[in-house]
């Protein structure tokens, strides 16, 4: 369940990667017959096909170890992509998009933009993608601003000086890569433990032997003591806000969801930490990520076809 504040940095950043600009001319290939099976639709992001060669190509590319994390980074990226369509890309947009390339290439002596653009079959349709994710980046970078960082710091000092919190948890896997049913299944199942957990029907720590999926649910989902950075944010954020006792609302990570309760806090030194505001800025892109994915997923639902 831990993870290192990096390692989020990473996953971060990784969604919102713009696209690359070609800025090699394309050679003409040959196409020689294959006797590889035919391809065929593995899953779906709303109308987004994601096929058996696009998987093989993923693995190849992103050296993911297993098919299945390989579909869950293509879920993961067209659920971006998806959300990226939204965002508006004007004629002014386009426009200054041109200047700055135009001005690059100069600078670089790769010619005219118009040139660059038909040698390499660089359309209309590409540069507002293109545009769309440096908007979307745009909107990342403010989120985490210094000012962003510095009035997150501030809110919320005992997530940097030190103060850890002890808590348990039941997991219910489902990862990134799941269909929007299976997420509505497993949610609503999490929610009946919930439910029998605050009526005194089960005790949490019977229900995570029980139930949970973390090897935590041995010891009745104890994780012991944490500090904020040493968790996904959203897991953080929900236990560092709670009351020994408590049991939390479902809590949604990229390991499933969760339900927590509290069982310990212990102070920290009250003044925050020399890492303070990497791990604000790495917990505030990581918020805007899940945003970004969790609005994508509302309108884009994602089928596994068996």
């Amino acid at each position: 369940m831990k993870i290192h504040h990096i390692a989020i940095a990473a996953i971060v950043m990784c969604a919102i990667t713009l696209p690359a600009i070609p800025t090699d001319k394309p050679t003409k290939t040959t196409s020689t017959p294959t006797t590889q099976p035919a391809s065929k639709v593995v899953a779906t992001v709303g109308k987004v096909s994601i096929t058996s060669d696009k998987i093989a190509q993923a693995m190849k590319r992103m050296r993911a170890p297993s098919k299945q994390q390989a579909l869950d980074q293509l879920i993961m990226q067209e659920l971006i992509e998806a959300y990226a369509k939204t965002i508006p890309c004007t004629p002014k947009d386009i426009e200054a998009w041109k200047a700055k390339m135009s001005v690059d290439l100069k600078a670089r002596k790769l010619g005219t933009l118009e040139d660059f653009m038909k040698e390499r079959n660089i359309t209309k349709d590409m540069i507002e993608r293109i545009v769309r994710f440096e908007n979307l980046e745009k909107q990342a970078m403010k989120t985490a601003s210094p000012e962003a960082i510095e009035n997150f710091t501030k809110a919320h000092p005992s997530f940097f000086d030190g103060t850890e919190v002890q808590a348990s948890h039941i997991l219910l896997s489902c990862g990134p890569g799941s269909s929007t049913t299976k997420r509505a299944e497993v949610r609503k199942q999490l929610e009946q433990i919930a439910t029998d957990i605050k009526s005194g029907k089960i005790e949490f720590a019977d229900a995570a032997k029980k139930h949970s999926k973390c090897p935590s649910g041995a010891k009745g989902g104890d994780l012991g003591a944490f500090a904020f950075h040493r968790m996904v944010p959203p897991f953080s954020q929900t236990a560092f806000a709670m009351k020994v006792g408590d049991v939390s609302g479902i809590v949604e990570t990229q390991f499933g969801f969760h339900i927590i309760t509290v069982t310990k806090h212990t102070a920290g030194t009250g003044k925050p930490g020399p890492n303070a505001q990497q791990i604000a800025r790495q917990t505030l892109l990581g918020n805007f990520r899940d945003k970004v994915v969790a609005e994508a997923r509302r309108n884009n639902p994602v089928t596994i076809v068996k």
